[in-house]
């Protein structure tokens, strides 16, 4: 078990290494839900418009880590009992900032970066109160791992596109995903988010399917959708709302339809683009083992899997 809290972020978090990121922020306001509860919702917003989107490089997730601790802090005191998070008009997050991947110059570099992703985004799941991503638009990468570590998850029906895809980039989704996603969707459902699609020329989902996957709990219509989502949200945290999760996996899926399906997946992979790509088998060995053991062991398997992918020669 890695633990985040003992390790040393600087060589990411210097002025140098952080030089040219657009900082998305994450200011929070406190909403009074109708049940008079209070949520405390954090909004992404990296302050340009929608042809840039949010992205998630390290000073990013420096302050979004910060924000988190101070609403720890404020849900064990009692003064809030919900946390939200979404993103500015259109878009939640598009991913990781990969504009300098190229300047992390080394393997300990690159895993700091998976390290401190999961760090951040993992504290969702940590706040002493329940956490909903209220997936308003564009969700990529990091920014659909922002929605797997939340507790629960809506989405608005009319979002650009919902994806995983970091094979497509030659990498693997590091803050989660790869962990999270099968154990939410089953295997079957997860080796088309992180694996097929991603090699479909990066085809990615639509909201209705982000929701026929089981991945978000809630969709409603672009009119309403943060009201909407609050209303839900409220009626989840009163118990008047049940969270059905009929994708989840259970044992015997574990242990029979799993290894078939991670057979199959390795011999289409074999046969539709050969051995030497390596992060689609990567992804493939990690929602593998994903079927046994603790997020820790998952989120330290992708730690180690992103740095050995993301110093290779793609990115020189």
């Amino acid at each position: 078990m890695t633990d985040y809290d003992s390790i040393d972020f600087s060589p990411i978090l210097s002025a140098d290494a952080t030089d040219g990121e657009v900082v998305t922020h994450s200011p929070v306001r406190d909403i009074t839900l109708p049940s008079g509860k209070v949520l405390a919702l954090i909004t992404l917003d990296n302050g340009r418009d929608h042809t840039r989107p949010n992205t998630l490089g390290p000073a990013t997730l420096a302050e979004l880590g910060e924000t988190l601790a101070g609403l720890k802090a404020r849900a064990a005191a009692g003064e809030i009992q919900a946390v939200g998070i979404t993103g500015k008009q259109y878009i939640l997050a598009a991913g990781a900032d990969l504009s300098d991947i190229s300047k992390l110059g080394s393997q300990d570099n690159a895993r700091l970066v998976a390290q401190f992703g999961h760090k951040v985004l993992g504290s969702l799941s940590e706040l002493g109160v329940p956490s909903f991503a209220f997936v308003n638009g564009l969700a990529l990468g990091g920014g659909l791992e922002i929605a797997l570590n939340s507790t629960y998850r809506t989405v608005d029906a009319s979002a650009a596109a919902i994806a995983l895809p970091e094979v497509f980039l030659g990498i693997i989704p590091g803050w989660g995903g790869a962990y999270l996603l099968p154990n939410l969707i089953g295997i079957e459902n997860a080796l088309e988010v992180v694996i097929s699609n991603p090699l479909k020329q990066n085809r990615m989902l639509k909201p209705q399917q982000a929701f026929d996957y089981g991945i978000m709990d809630a969709i409603f219509p672009a009119s309403n959708y943060l009201e909407d989502s609050l209303m839900w949200a409220d009626g989840v945290l009163s118990g008047a709302v049940k969270v059905s999760r009929k994708h989840e996996p259970g044992k015997i899926e574990r242990l029979t339809k799993w290894p078939v399906a991670i057979k199959m997946a390795r011999g289409m992979l074999e046969s539709k683009i050969g051995t030497v790509p390596k992060s689609p088998y990567v992804a493939l060995d990690l929602l593998d083992k994903a079927k046994s053991g603790t997020k820790a062991d998952g989120f330290a398997r992708e730690d180690e899997a992103l740095a050995e992918l993301i110093t290779g020669d793609q990115f020189a």
